[in-house]
């Protein structure tokens, strides 16, 4: 089993531009909380972004929302993360007078060691 694993591991890193193989797989090494929430046009909601540094050293990620019809406070802000822990950031989010109505993603840039993601 574990030569099995150690060949995955391998064929994974050769798959995906990542040094570290976890980022390329974990799918919720970065996630937004509230998953989802009801936000009314002028009014303020919060949301936090949970990171999982999966690095063996402490990195800093570098969030960005990347808002259409809100503002965001901090609009960007670094988040040091010990080696293996998580590490979060919340935002104050206002929505435009001027939002349309319905379902709107919130999109998230995080950059650390050479660009974004």
């Amino acid at each position: 089993m574990t030569s099995v694993l150690r060949e995955r591991k391998h064929n994974i890193k050769r798959a995906v531009s990542w040094t570290i193989v976890e980022y390329g797989t974990d799918d919720q090494w970065i996630s937004v909380y509230p998953y989802g929430q009801k936000a009314i046009r002028g009014k303020t909601v919060e949301c936090t972004v949970k990171i999982f540094n999966h690095s063996d050293v402490p990195k800093t990620f570098v969030v960005e929302p990347s808002p259409q019809w809100i503002q965001c406070y901090p609009a960007i802000a670094p988040v040091v993360i010990a080696p293996r822990a998580e590490g979060e950031q919340t935002f104050k989010i206002k929505v435009s007078k001027q939002a349309p109505a319905g379902v709107s993603l919130l999109l998230v840039n995080i950059k650390f060691d050479t660009g974004f993601t």
